[in-house]
């Protein structure tokens, strides 16, 4: 028998308000070390006359780079759009766009759905059981699309959020459905369309699910989704798989006994960089905290050089690499072989100085790196025959940053024979390598020589670089040493930081490279082509908060006041 359910109005103890209130921070007195937060009342703009708005999100809807407000009002069946003055104050916009006849939006999320540049709106509605598509026209106007798309017969969806949760580039919507206690998952397709996945994952019999949040609890570097459950008064971890699909986590952490959450946030709220969920408990009055107790295991994206010879110094990126204690090297037939201690962990997600074994059999291994939270998941790895030996006895090859912005080379010899000149190559893939200069050799020797090269002009946005030498004898003929890595300081500048309003301006990054704005929970915000001096104007606009402002693998943390 299907469950009903009337939504708590205005006067009650939850959610819709009758108009929307403003809280503006202002500057407390020091007290202990710690500042004091004082909130004033701002004056309440309508958001018109009966409308009973239920969900409330915030973004600059008509490009001026001040935030504005958007309401889905579960009476009127309206979306409201109230333009920001960047001041505090807000301005209802004449004829709110419709939901769609006896909609009553309870939910509304904001993303470029369409791929055009401007944002756009999404409203989760329990009158309908749709979910409605108003796209926006990038000056604050919104139309909505016949043919709004369905989570499921007999789901009336509570909440809607957005992400690309299937890594094709394109924004996705869940929601959560309140009946059916289920997770509907519709995929977008770049163009303002969204098909309901099959099979919805079950968030939990009598759970009857309220809000549904999107973030990477588990480390994985896929999204996962969280849900507050009034019937169960618990909170819903389902895991995802990064292709759309999420797996219900068993043991629902309690949000507390009959406490009936209602509304749900995410965001690390005690410092360990994981993400914690904050939920509002209508039947207890109470705020649950609920912070991440993850214990996140390794993982790996990627190696170079690939293919590597015994001996050749490895790059390895992943994520949670902090504490690494092995690197191993599997063979086909699961023979193991640990790569000689002396590798830096650079950060958590970059390791270097990974040395092949020596001793090691060309052919394919599978690498792996443990740390005290698990063991990574293997990557492939192409071991090939030792380089010839050189003309010259190399006893020394170093890599090594030198500050922001340059590397310096330094490699010793202990004899040589009738060599040239070394090359010094650089690579940003441990692929294809290029010259960067030429340094005279001693000819015939039996007498230790040192050598070395400043590498000053690096590519900008480089994470990590890749030299080998090219020795040249007297008769043209080459041979090449190992590879070495180091990972580089960022060139990446920004300026103001802290940016009021978002307004920053990025400078060292690649002519022409694409730059990414993110949130905290890493969805794309902001983007912006760097120019021909390589510099990007970050979008103004932004809320307050602390972003991640990303150029291929370098990235900046930008604060925005």
């Amino acid at each position: 028998m299907e469950q009903t359910y009337s939504p708590r109005l205005p006067n009650c103890l939850s959610r819709p308000l009758a108009a929307l209130g403003l809280l503006l921070a202002a500057t407390g007195a020091v007290q202990a070390q710690t500042p004091a937060a004082t909130f004033t009342l701002q004056a309440t703009p309508s958001t018109g006359a009966g409308s009973s708005p239920a969900s409330v999100a915030i973004a600059d809807v008509n490009g001026d780079g001040n935030p504005d407000a958007l309401t889905g009002n579960y009476r009127s069946n309206t979306l409201s759009v109230l333009l920001g003055n960047g001041a505090g104050g807000f301005t209802l916009q004449a004829n709110a766009p419709s939901t769609g006849a006896n909609s009553s939006p309870y939910s509304v999320a904001i993303a470029d759905v369409n791929s055009d540049g401007n944002l756009d709106a999404l409203t989760a509605n329990i009158g309908t059981r749709t979910l409605s598509v108003l796209l926006g026209n990038g000056a604050g106007g919104f139309t909505l699309q016949p043919n709004s798309p369905s989570p499921g017969a007999n789901n009336p969806p509570y909440s809607v959020a957005i992400a690309d949760v299937n890594g094709d580039g394109k924004p996705d919507a869940l929601t959560t459905n309140f009946n059916t206690g289920t997770l509907g998952v519709l995929l977008g397709n770049g163009t303002g369309g969204f098909t309901l996945q099959a099979n919805a994952p079950l968030i939990g019999a009598g759970s009857y699910p309220q809000t549904v949040d999107i973030a990477d609890v588990n480390g994985d570097g896929k999204l996962d989704a969280l849900v507050a459950n009034e019937g169960s008064s618990t909170l819903s971890v389902l895991l995802g798989n990064g292709a759309g699909g999420f797996t219900l986590q068993a043991n629902a952490p309690s949000t507390g006994a009959n406490s009936g959450p209602q509304g749900m946030a995410i965001a690390d709220v005690n410092g360990d960089g994981k993400p914690d969920a904050l939920t509002a408990n209508a039947g207890s009055s109470t705020l649950g905290v609920l912070l991440n107790t993850t214990v996140y295991a390794p993982t790996l994206t990627s190696v170079g050089p690939n293919p590597a010879a015994v001996g050749t110094s490895l790059t390895l990126t992943g994520t949670n690499l902090t504490g690494a204690t092995a690197v191993l090297f599997t063979s086909s037939g699961g023979v193991a072989t640990a790569a000689p201690a002396g590798y830096v962990v650079a950060s958590s997600t970059s390791l270097t100085g990974v040395v092949v074994p020596t001793g090691l059999a060309p052919g394919l291994y599978t690498l792996t790196v443990t740390t005290p939270s698990g063991t990574s998941n293997g990557l492939s790895q192409t071991v090939t025959a030792p380089a010839g030996p050189l003309p010259v006895a190399l006893t020394r090859f170093v890599a090594a940053a030198e500050g922001v912005g340059a590397v310096r080379l330094a490699w010793a010899t202990a004899s040589e024979k009738n060599s040239h000149s070394f090359e010094v190559e650089r690579s940003t893939d441990g692929v294809r390598f290029a010259a960067i200069g030429t340094v005279a050799a001693a000819g015939t020797t039996a007498t230790a020589h040192a050598y070395a090269l400043r590498d000053a002009a690096l590519p900008a946005g480089a994470a990590v670089l890749y030299y080998r030498l090219r020795q040249v004898d007297l008769d043209g003929t080459a041979h090449y040493s190992p590879v070495r890595s180091v990972a580089v300081a960022s060139g990446l500048s920004l300026y103001p930081n802290p940016a009021p309003g978002g307004a920053a301006t990025l400078s060292g990054v690649a002519p022409g490279a694409m730059v990414q704005v993110l949130d905290g929970l890493g969805r794309a915000v902001a983007t912006a082509t760097a120019d021909g001096t390589g510099t990007a104007h970050v979008a103004a606009g932004l809320a307050p908060g602390v972003y991640v402002v990303r150029a291929g693998s370098a990235a900046l943390r930008l604060t925005v006041q």
